[in-house]
């Protein structure tokens, strides 16, 4: 069973882009670059070379994604939990304000 903090959308939200979009885009993206950057002394774009420096490069991004969720699964709940704490006071202490 989930913690009460993992029942707000705002980060059931979170947890989506950060645990499912997150690695897939960040996993191309690294492929990209690295076919891109990796090596620079080709004649032919797409050689074998290109695609093996694409696939160090993605399992980095993909690492840096995964360790990027774990610590929005760590503090993000916290910070919602806050917020709606302190908007709640904040509510709760409208209608003693005299102006």
């Amino acid at each position: 069973m989930l913690p009460k903090s993992f029942d707000r959308h705002e980060t059931k939200f979170a947890l989506f882009l950060f645990w499912i979009l997150g690695p897939c885009l960040l996993t191309l993206l690294g492929f990209y670059f690295g076919t891109i950057f990796g090596n620079r002394d080709h004649v032919v774009d797409l050689q074998v070379s290109d695609i093996h420096n694409g696939r160090v490069c993605a399992a980095v991004f993909f690492a840096v994604s995964i360790l990027i969720a774990i610590i929005v699964t760590i503090v993000y709940p916290k910070v919602v939990e806050k917020d709606y704490a302190d908007r709640e006071e904040a509510w709760a202490n409208r209608g003693h304000e005299h102006h």
